[in-house]
């Protein structure tokens, strides 16, 4: 029967083969694989083709740049269509984008090409196609269910620091393109056998309790969620939260090098942020089912906010700094899901979500930029550091001020005007 299964099982149990589907399709995307890979890349570019740092780290800014845009436009298409129409071919075309980039041969514009059409080509493997599958499916324990669809980015980013160094060094730095090429086609098959949508009706066990998992008629339009304070302090929130992000990922195995690890320890270094990710999204995914969600939110940027000072001030505190800024970079994706579910309802859920994770993509876009000009000017990372503790202190006090969740929402279907939402 595939996923669609009517029989009275849990919700958990019902929907497994979906959250582990879309697991290892997000660990395989667009928004992972670049992103965690691409400080593996810096010194053997680097070297080969006499670019800085500032020059490599700034590719990201041309793969969230892109996000930027495609996210929102990815998320419309996802209500629409759904979600294995647009991420299917979004997969394809994702490997031979990477495939592509083995061909890079000494121009920078090369680089930055192929990561903003990493942006275009695959924003239908990003969070914000494959969470609304889960928003679907489960009602009672949907913060457990995303943290594990997100824990899969969470073991991809243990996995790539290994995976592509070994490659690296075995074969080059072009043959770890086209390893990461395969990587993302291997989510094909898997998003076209099992993330289906649930028929409409489908009831989890436990009845009411569970809620109609695809009542996806309930919520705001994205018009009535603009009009919210509580949609731009999300925003607001994503962007302080999103900078560093940027900034630490592009820049980790060398900010680790030059704190005075070997290049073997800081790849191994690396690889806690996709550990510390996976308990994060697991963990907190379990609480904010049980506890109100943006104080959960708020506690770990304010854990990431003492990771960042002990990277910069503390001698020796690598491995706890970089736990520490793990459980937040695993951990917020999901809770911005979570958050934009509860807040908005299910009608609109990907085009808003795709328009707060496009701020959330203007962060990332920043942050490298920011961090590699800084350590060019400064040959240090000292400042950047303290920068972004600050940024995610004020990421902290936005989210303890979003308010309580609405209790109801109409249907975005009987009433497309704008659904009422009755408050607490």
């Amino acid at each position: 029967m595939g996923p669609l299964m009517r029989a009275p099982r849990s919700e958990l149990g019902a929907g497994l083969s979906v959250m582990l589907a879309a697991a290892f399709a997000l660990g395989s995307g667009a928004a992972i694989l670049p992103t965690y890979s691409l400080s593996l890349f810096a010194e053997p570019l680097a070297a080969e083709f006499a670019w800085t740092r500032g020059n490599i780290s700034f590719a990201a800014t041309f793969l969230w740049a892109g996000i930027l845009f495609t996210a929102p436009v990815a998320g419309r298409l996802a209500d629409r269509f759904g979600v294995r129409s647009i991420a299917v071919p979004s997969i394809v075309l994702t490997s031979m984008t990477f495939v592509a980039m083995s061909r890079i041969h000494g121009a920078l514009w090369q680089l930055y090409l192929g990561y903003g059409t990493l942006a275009v080509l695959g924003a239908g493997t990003t969070t914000v196609c494959y969470s609304r599958i889960i928003t679907l499916w489960f009602q009672r324990n949907r913060g457990f269910a995303l943290g594990v669809m997100m824990a899969g980015g969470s073991v991809a980013a243990m996995l790539i620091p290994f995976v592509v160094e070994y490659v690296i060094r075995a074969f080059g730095w072009r043959d770890a393109w086209i390893a990461l090429g395969v990587w993302t086609l291997l989510a094909a098959p898997v998003v076209w056998l099992f993330l289906r949508e649930p028929a409409e009706g489908t009831v989890a066990a436990g009845g009411s309790e569970a809620g109609p998992v695809s009542n996806a008629g309930a919520g705001l339009t994205l018009q009535a969620a603009v009009r919210t304070r509580t949609f731009w302090f999300l925003a607001l929130s994503n962007l302080c939260f999103a900078l560093p992000i940027g900034a630490l990922l592009s820049h980790l195995v060398p900010l680790l090098t030059d704190s005075g690890l070997s290049r073997a320890q800081a790849v191994q270094a690396s690889s806690m942020v996709g550990f510390a990710g996976l308990v994060g999204r697991l963990g907190i995914g379990y609480l904010i089912d049980r506890l109100f969600a943006p104080v959960i939110s708020a506690m770990v940027l304010l854990a990431a906010a003492v990771g960042c000072m002990l990277l910069s001030k503390v001698a020796g505190a690598a491995l706890p700094g970089v736990f520490l800024m793990g459980l937040y970079i695993g951990s917020e994706g999901d809770l911005m899901s979570f958050l934009t579910s509860r807040y908005f309802g299910r009608a609109a859920f990907s085009e808003i979500f795709g328009w707060l994770y496009s701020t959330l993509a203007v962060g990332v876009v920043i942050g490298p930029l920011l961090a590699g000009a800084l350590y060019d000017r400064s040959s240090g990372y000292s400042g950047i550091l303290m920068l972004c503790s600050l940024l995610l202190l004020v990421a902290a006090i936005l989210q303890v001020s979003l308010g309580r969740f609405p209790k109801t929402f109409q249907s975005a279907v009987t009433n497309p005007a704008g659904p009422v939402v009755e408050t607490l």
